[in-house]
């Protein structure tokens, strides 16, 4: 298994947990773009994304993750999607906040699917028992500091109180507009 980054200290800190949980032999990670990756045409069984295209250009990530699957193999995308407008003062917050490109709907994913050649997309909503929990438990260890010394290996304390910003307005945004959906779709072959 290959997993990507544009975050050295996130290659850093997957290859160490992946060496310490014994799994250093069957894993690798790399600091790679996913807008722009190396791979050969066909070259992985399946590929995912994994909160991650909402910060690039959804269609240009898409293109590259189908190109780099064999024909049967599965795209799947998991991220967060609006399903309802936003306030331009929302979407200031989680964009700052996150660091986003571009909120999208899930026929946004699906067109940009669609028309990188994927058939046989379904979606499904799991926000109640995916984001709801981790907005709780991000929320209240960033409220009580226990996690700040780790973040600080890879962040700043500016972007450490974004992140608290932007997870305390992503817990009453995300019950008016917000849902995170986990989106699979097949190559043809």
């Amino acid at each position: 298994m290959t997993g990507i980054t544009v975050s050295r200290s996130q290659v850093e800190l997957a290859t160490d947990y992946a060496r310490t949980s014994g799994m250093g032999d069957r894993v690798h990670f790399e600091r790679i773009s996913a807008m722009e990756m190396p791979y050969a045409d066909a070259t992985f069984d399946a590929a995912m994304a994994f909160e991650s295209i909402f910060h690039m250009d959804r269609a240009r990530v898409c293109e590259q993750m189908v190109r780099v699957v064999r024909p049967g193999g599965r795209v799947v995308i998991a991220d967060g999607v609006l399903y309802s407008p936003m306030t331009d003062e929302q979407r200031e917050i989680i964009y700052r906040g996150f660091e986003v490109t571009e909120l999208a709907y899930v026929e946004d994913y699906i067109r940009d699917m669609k028309a990188a050649g994927l058939t046989g997309i379904t979606c499904l909503d799991v926000t109640l028992n995916t984001m709801m929990p981790t907005i709780d438990r991000s929320l209240a260890l960033l409220r009580s500091g226990a996690c700040h010394d780790r973040l600080r290996e890879a962040y700043t304390d500016e972007e450490i109180a974004m992140f608290l910003e932007g997870w305390e307005a992503t817990r009453q945004i995300n019950r008016q507009s917000f849902a995170y959906a986990v989106l699979v779709g097949e190559k043809p072959l």
